[in-house]
Formats: structure tokens, C-alpha cells, sequence
């Protein structure tokens, strides 16, 4: 029951309101094997209590779990064991059923410390994570879930409903792991786990599991498509990919005018309007969006030199992203301050620069833009301030040195210019 409890706020979270870098994988097995030597040095003072449980009282029959997962199994935990008198698992359920997810999450950790090789407590944490936008906490859990036994039913069952139970299991999982690796940019890694959801339930897939995965599969290649021309310089093409996302993509209804008179929108045309089932819908945008199209499109055209167009994007990321949860509007605000720079509207710049620094204050790029935007502006002292900082938080930033060499010089400081641009040629930086 935690797993649906959660499983439904998480959705209803990301349909409600909700510079793609890969993350690192967790060892996985590292992770485990080292819960598992833990285990074993808690063993014997388990035992112990469970010894002193038989001696002082009739022993209990144990309270079935809740499932975290939709996988019926009432099997107990050792946290009964180690500490009859609570049930993590079961105190995590009642906090999700009251939005508690940070408790939800200190309760699976609990009962982790107890049954690291137990996939629920791994699931229930993850959803929980999810729920609150920290989705490479989430993706580090259920990639040990995933690689953890799927949860048996006490019940007897013949060998085809232990192979259906495990596939069901692997599916749910392969679920969760595609929409945190596209919420978190990893678009190869989302159209894997899509495929492995397919292959693993080939033979009991739905035809509307079938067309809304592979649907869904259709419209991130938009992004990865948009991506790979941007990294070539080729941003016509970058943009065209990404309008395709934004304008094509749907998840809640397709567009009115599809609706209504069947016709589709503009660039889209039959067989390219495939539903996306990981887009937020609103009561105000029933077709469906997610800031990551505009984002990338919003990069493609500020190289382009389209700056105003750009920045309209940009604005749509806010919008779909305000309060910063995905981390998409410090990014937006940077990008548009970048823009705005571009059109020579430097003050405006600043603005966006200030707030993309009291969204992420540790980002040195963001001073380094900050910092170029006052030398533009003749401020030097300022931008030498700024330099300073980047360089404090990244001592190798070759970029920040040579600029903070180039205020120098223009406030008449030549020794401290000649120090800094020949720290930026050791560290690699030519212009």
C-alpha cells in the first residue's frame, strides 16, 4: 500500500507543477555487499532479543506488511525482529498517508539498517525521494532495488507465478527508473529502461502499455536528436528537433484542434504525435509540457544570436518550473541573463545573474558571467569581485583568470593582469 500511496502523490505532484549531464552510476554491488557485512555484525544482538522475546512472553504472530510495491506479500521484516515494537515499514506507510515524506524516508532508512538485502525498504524510500524532486537520491535506490530479489509472497506459488511476480517487479521498477532518468536529462538511459519494460513483459504487455511506452520513446529521440545537433553547431536543426518535442508531445489530451477536426498540429502530421506520458498537465495546459524542451530549444537559439526568442523560452521555463524544484529555472535564469548580455541589455543581464546566484549561490560559471557583464559595464572593481569568487570555487577556472586579468589591466594593474592571464595559459586558456 506505501508504494501506491506514494506512487500516486508522486505523479500527482509532477502533473500538478512540477544542460542534461550524465550522473554517475552507484556501485550497486559495493552498496549491498557492504549492507550485508553490516547485517551480519547486527545478527547475534538480534538474536538475542528474539531469544528474550520467547523467554518473557508467547511470541506474537506477526503483523502482515503493507506491500511497498503492487506485489502482495505479508512477510515480516527483521525490524520486527531487532525491535518488536516498531514496524518501519508500517510507521513509513502512515507517514506517506499523511505527506510526511521526509519522516517516510527516515523510516526506510531505518528499516534498511535492519534488512539491507529488502527491496521494499529501498522502494519506499525512493518514491519517497521522488516525491520531493530528489530524483538522483530516488535513481540510486531503486538502481540497488532493481538488483535486489523482487519480494515473495508467503503463499504458495507454482514456478509461473514466481516468473510473472519477478517481471512485475522488474517492470515497476524499469517504470520508475525511465522517468527519474528523463526528469534528471538522462535520455539514453530513459529510452533504456522503456525497452527493458517492453522486452520483460513482451508476453503479458497490454496494446496500451505497448503504445504508450513506445510512444513515449518517440518523443524523447526529439530531445536526443535536438542534443546531438546543438553539440555539432547545427542549430536549425537543434531547434526544428525541439519545437517537434514541445508542439508534438502530449500526455493528457492531444491538442484542441486534433480533437476536434483531426487535424494535427503544424509539424507534426500523423505517426509524429506520440503521447509522452512523463509531461506535466495542468488545468491550464491539458496537452501537456516540461521545461526541458524549452530549455534546450531556448539554448539552440542563443547561439543562434535569436536572443529574443531565446529568452522567451526561457521565461516558459520559469513558468513551468517556479519555484525551482527541478532546478530548471536557476539554469533559465542564467541562460536568459546570457541572452540578455547578448542583446547588450546589461543591466537586465545582472538581474537574472543575481537570481540565478540566490538560486544556486555555489555555481562559479554564474560569477564568471556576472563578473564579464560589470567589465562590459566599465564596473571593474566588480567584476574583479566576482572573478574572485569563481576562482575561489573553482581554483582551476582558466576563464575567470584570464577576465579578472583583463579588469586588472583596465583598472591600471599590470603586474596583477600579467600574474592572472599567465595563469590562465598554464591552465590551458587561449583567446
Amino acid at each position: 500500500m506505501l508504494a501506491l500511496v506514494v506512487l500516486v502523490a508522486l505523479f500527482a505532484a509532477c502533473t500538478a507543477e512540477p544542460t542534461p549531464t550524465s550522473a554517475p552510476t552507484p556501485d550497486i554491488e559495493a552498496t549491498v555487499e557492504s549492507r550485508i557485512a553490516e547485517e551480519a555484525s547486527w545478527q547475534a544482538e538480534i538474536d538475542a532479543a528474539v531469544a528474550k522475546a520467547l523467554e518473557d512472553a508467547v511470541t506474537p504472530t506477526p503483523t502482515p506488511i503493507p506491500p511497498m510495491v503492487p506485489i502482495a506479500t505479508d512477510t515480516p521484516t527483521s525490524a520486527q525482529l531487532g525491535t518488536p515494537s516498531i514496524n518501519y515499514l508500517e510507521l513509513a506507510e502512515q507517514y506517506a498517508e499523511t505527506e510526511q515524506w521526509e519522516k517516510v524516508i527516515e523510516a526506510c532508512t531505518k528499516a534498511i539498517e535492519f534488512k539491507p538485502r529488502d527491496a521494499e525498504c529501498y522502494l519506499g524510500r525512493a518514491q519517497a525521494y521522488a516525491v520531493l524532486y530528489k530524483y538522483q537520491d530516488a535513481l540510486d535506490d531503486l538502481n540497488i532495488a532493481i538488483n535486489l530479489p523482487a519480494p515473495i509472497p508467503n503463499t504458495p506459488m507454482s514456478s509461473d507465478d514466481l516468473e510473472s511476480n519477478g517481471n512485475e517487479y522488474l517492470k515497476y521498477n524499469f517504470s520508475l527508473i525511465s522517468y527519474l532518468s528523463f526528469e534528471l536529462g538522462l535520455l539514453d538511459d530513459a529510452i533504456l529502461s522503456i525497452d527493458h519494460y517492453l522486452d520483460v513483459g513482451e508476453k503479458t504487455n497490454t496494446v496500451s502499455e505497448v503504445a504508450r511506452y513506445s510512444e513515449t520513446h518517440k518523443s524523447i529521440q526529439w530531445l536526443i536528436e535536438g542534443n546531438e545537433y546543438l553539440a555539432s553547431g547545427l542549430y536549425a536543426k537543434a531547434i526544428e528537433s525541439f519545437t517537434a518535442f514541445i508542439d508534438c508531445s502530449w500526455n493528457g489530451s492531444p491538442a484542441v484542434e486534433y480533437l476536434t477536426d483531426r487535424i494535427f498540429p503544424k509539424g507534426c502530421g500523423e505517426g509524429r504525435y506520440p503521447h509522452n506520458m512523463f509531461l506535466n498537465v495542468t488545468e491550464a495546459d491539458p496537452q501537456g509540457s516540461h521545461p526541458v524542451g524549452y530549455f534546450r530549444r531556448g539554448i539552440a537559439l542563443g547561439r543562434s544570436g535569436e536572443f529574443e526568442e531565446a529568452i522567451a523560452d526561457f521565461k516558459q521555463v520559469i513558468a513551468l518550473d517556479p519555484h525551482n524544484s527541478r532546478k530548471y529555472s536557476q539554469k533559465a535564469y542564467k541562460q536568459k541573463g546570457i541572452a540578455y548580455g547578448g542583446l547588450g541589455e546589461y543591466e537586465r543581464a545582472i538581474q537574472d545573474f543575481d537570481e540565478t546566484i540566490h538560486l544556486d549561490p555555489e555555481h562559479a560559471g554564474t560569477y564568471a558571467n556576472r563578473g564579464l557583464t560589470y567589465y562590459k559595464l566599465a564596473q571593474y572593481a566588480r567584476a574583479i569581485q566576482d572573478y574572485d569568487e569563481a576562482i575561489r570555487l573553482n581554483p582551476e577556472f582558466a576563464y575567470a583568470y584570464y577576465h579578472r586579468g583583463g579588469a586588472y589591466w583596465a583598472m591600471g594593474d599590470s603586474e596583477a593582469a600579467a600574474r592572472d592571464l599567465a595563469k590562465a595559459k598554464e591552465l590551458g586558456y587561449a583567446q
